[in-house]
């Protein structure tokens, strides 16, 4: 669990080198990497606790569509 918080923190948060990702990029990332980086059930745990509401997730004018855009 502590993994997926993680890399969902580390794509929301404005970062020196790069602004916040979209969170449908997010999504696309977790659903991505659900059942080899991630546990599935985690990843499902997650998004079903609520805990994206935590974040601030009006889209900027500079998030990029795509990583490394």
């Amino acid at each position: 669990m502590l993994a997926v918080a993680d890399t969902v923190d580390a794509m929301l948060t404005l970062r020196p080198y790069r602004p916040p990702l979209r969170l449908e990029q997010v999504l696309r990332e977790l659903h991505a990497g659900s059942g080899t980086q991630f546990d599935p059930q985690l990843v499902e745990a997650f998004l079903l606790s609520g805990a994206l509401d935590l974040y601030d997730l009006v889209p900027t004018p500079d998030t990029p569509d795509e990583p490394g855009d």
